[in-house]
């Protein structure tokens, strides 16, 4: 293995149990690593999910492959309903193996005000400052550099990745994920116009439920007044902007570089892709997906699927983009019609 390569040691029964499936034959090999088809070797495991991808089981040096039901092959197997899903547990006990462990401590450097309260369980590292009244939770995790604002609270078992900034009167569920360079509870943008532009006061707080993920740089404003509000199980890509007042439903996929402008709601399982951009003050149902760079003015019922620009049905959409591909045809064939008469 390279340096700094994932390693374990994990027989393949053992690797069944822990995806929750069943080999195509009995095997004594001992896995030590995890690695896509072509760069796999014989004591890596590997997975199909793709069925386009199936000569390359066949050709590959992996010791056992993730593969469904259907999936026939002689090479070692290990059978589960979900590869995709089976691969992410077995890549769950390498993270635990290579994932620096973090010993409950409060780092010399840190600066801890006397009136917040963080468990003994809880590592808190070097440069990191806990405002008045924050409330760090049994086994959080607060990496350097990172700010957590005076009346906060960070739910048990929560991971803050270095230089995130948490400010004043923002609660965090348990088990949230934060990466670095996340910002919650900057001021959201609203001012009135009066010939100059007069700053609203931003008053309220942000709410993350549980199970949360927020991906590097990405910003959530807190409420104008009320709450900015995620919900339990949602996860945000890197350099996300959720506006003021914005409500994200539980179980959502918010891919990178989409924005949500402020009072929004979003229902649950909802996935918003790349680029997608939300107008303020619109609703948009649950299970709705909206495609890469399309964009949301009104609202949408539940259960579609949207894209374009402005956003519409996706059926329609790509109806109108085949006919904008024919516009230079029709506008020659219509220029001869004219000059004709």
């Amino acid at each position: 293995k390279a340096p700094g390569a994932l390693i374990m040691k994990l027989t393949i029964e053992e690797l069944t149990t822990i995806t929750g499936g069943r080999t195509n034959g009995i095997y004594e090999k001992v896995i030590t690593g995890a690695a896509g088809l072509d760069e796999a070797g014989p004591t890596d495991i590997s997975f199909i999910a793709n069925p386009k991808y199936t000569d390359k089981v066949e050709s590959s040096k992996a010791g056992v492959v993730l593969v469904t039901e259907e999936f026939k092959t002689k090479k070692p197997a290990i059978i589960v309903k979900n590869p995709q899903l089976a691969f992410a547990k077995v890549l769950g006990v390498l993270a635990k193996e290579t994932t620096p462990a973090y010993k409950p401590q409060i780092h010399a450097s840190a600066a801890v005000a006397e009136s917040a309260k963080v468990a003994k369980s809880a590592y808190i590292g070097p440069n990191v400052v806990i405002d008045g009244n924050a409330v760090v939770s049994d086994d959080c995790v607060i990496v350097a550099n990172s700010f957590i604002g005076r009346n906060s609270q960070i739910g048990r078992g929560s991971i803050i990745y270095p230089n995130v900034s948490v400010r004043e009167n923002v609660a965090i569920g348990e088990r949230a994920i934060i990466h670095p360079g996340v910002v919650i509870g900057g001021d959201g943008f609203g001012f009135v116009g009066t010939g100059t532009h007069f700053k609203i006061p931003q008053i309220g707080t942000v709410e993350i439920g549980n199970d949360v993920e927020i991906g590097s740089n990405t910003t959530i404003d807190r409420a104008t007044i009320g709450k900015t509000k995620i919900g339990n199980g949602t996860k945000i890509d890197n350099l996300v902007m959720i506006a003021h007042n914005v409500e994200i439903g539980d179980n959502c996929i918010i891919v990178a570089q989409a924005g949500v402008a402020g009072s929004t709601k979003v229902g649950n399982n909802v996935t918003i892709a790349g680029q997608a951009g939300l107008a303020g003050h619109i609703s948009v149902g649950d299970n709705t997906v909206v495609a890469a760079r399309a964009a949301v003015i009104s609202d949408i019922a539940p259960n579609q699927i949207v894209s374009g620009y402005p956003a519409r049905p996706h059926r329609e959409a790509m109806k109108v983009e085949a006919m904008l591909r024919k516009l230079p045809e029709i506008f020659e064939k219509l220029k001869k019609l004219t000059k004709d008469k």
